[in-house]
Order: C-alpha cells, then structure tokens, then sequence
C-alpha cells in the first residue's frame, strides 16, 4: 500500500533550493535569502518579490 506524499512546505522548498544551489556550487545572495525567508514567513507574496526585483535590477530583457 502506498501512503500518499504530501507537498512540501514552503519552508522545505526553499531548504531544498538553497540546498542545491549550494551543491552545484552557487551561493544565494543576502538579497535572494531575504526575499526568500519573507516569502516563507507570509510577509512579501510572489509577485511582490519580482516586483522588488524587477525595481531594483529592472525589467527582464525579451
């Protein structure tokens, strides 16, 4: 009998990404954690964090 999976939490999907961005060798900025543990905690929404990133950096490039 299988048990079903449930998702992840979001506090375990961020752990997870950090996680494998650490092994293939990358660092998650300051700026990008704190996006990150915002989201997490219920302050900032997804689309307010692209929104911060798209005023600092500007708009992606099509």
């Amino acid at each position: 009998m299988n048990t079903p999976r449930r998702s992840p939490t979001q506090g375990e999907a961020v752990s997870v990404a950090v996680a494998a961005s650490g092994l293939a060798g990358h660092e998650v900025s300051p700026g990008a954690r704190d996006l990150l543990d915002r989201i997490e905690r219920g302050v900032l929404t997804y689309d307010e964090a692209v929104a911060e990133v798209i005023a600092e950096f500007g708009q992606p490039a099509r």
